[in-house]
């Protein structure tokens, strides 16, 4: 039952020092220093989607047709 112990115990230390690391590095240095090298690219957002209305989906307009939702039945 100890051998079990320690395993959780280093890997609990681990999962912790990996949290520290993602916290103080990534999201204190990299997130910071990446967004001002994008300057005003970082703020892009894309337009706006053209709604969909009931009764239309992006693939019957795409051309594509709908399978019966299984998959495989017509492969034998």
């Amino acid at each position: 039952m100890s051998e079990q112990s320690e395993s959780v115990k280093q890997i609990g230390f681990g999962m912790a020092v990996a949290v520290f690391v993602d916290v103080t590095i990534v999201r204190m240095i990299l997130v910071p220093a990446v967004m001002e090298l994008c300057g005003g690219a970082n703020w892009w957002m894309p337009g706006r989607r053209k709604p969909v209305h009931a009764g239309e989906t992006p693939l019957r307009e795409a051309g594509v047709q709908e399978t019966s939702g299984t998959m495989g039945a017509g492969r034998r």
